[in-house]
């Protein structure tokens, strides 16, 4: 228990922020230039996300909007992020990228009011979410090069390398939880508050 509340303490928030700070900045540089790279060169990847909207809707149409199917499907996106962060956080950020230049693209092609009132509302958690999982791919991947320099470097050890990591180690295991967190609430709003608040905003310019 004592160790449970030094971790929810305002010092180890502090410390969290300061640790993964780097990481989240480079996730954030590469999610900002994905997204203006998709608005600015939509005609360029009409052929790549046609399709890819065509069945998204498809797909929801058959299934429906279910906050079991938001949140699970969400979960398993970013969770499979951070878990790329052992073969190096290669397909992770290529998993961003992708994700990030079809927001640039939907946001190019759809008037913008009509874009921000059925994205922003549950975006406002979810890309937050996101942006984190890549950040959280980094941090294992300095996890693992690390492991490895302990493997391979004769004045390190692979143990003292682990605890060396002991921070990042826990900084990882704090990520998970705020994401999941994150994606928790942002799956309510985006099941039972974003189309009928979009669509009241919408009613307002019609």
């Amino acid at each position: 228990m004592v160790i449970f509340k030094k971790y929810i303490s305002k010092d180890y928030a502090l410390n969290y922020c300061r640790l993964i700070k780097p990481y989240f900045i480079l996730s954030l540089i590469i999610f900002i230039v994905s997204i203006l790279s998709g608005y600015f060169f939509a005609d360029s990847l009409n052929s790549i996300f046609v399709d890819v909207i065509k069945k998204m809707v498809e797909s929801t149409a058959v299934e429906g909007i279910t906050f079991k199917g938001i949140f699970f499907n969400n979960v398993e996106v970013n969770i499979i992020m951070m878990l790329w962060g052992f073969l190096f956080s290669i397909v992770s950020t290529g998993i961003m990228i992708f994700n990030s230049l079809l927001i640039g693209y939907l946001a190019s092609v759809i008037p913008l009011h009509v874009f921000l009132a059925y994205v922003l509302p549950h975006g406002i958690l979810e890309l937050p979410a996101l942006i984190l999982s890549l950040a959280t791919s980094f941090m294992v991947t300095h996890i693992v090069i690390r492991c490895i320099r302990g493997i391979l470097a004769k004045n390190h050890t692979f143990k003292a390398e682990l605890i060396t990591s002991k921070n990042l180690i826990v900084a990882v295991g704090v990520s998970v939880i705020l994401c999941v967190v994150l994606l928790f609430f942002a799956g309510i709003i985006e099941t039972y508050v974003t189309s009928a608040l979009a669509d009241f905003i919408l009613s307002l310019f019609s």
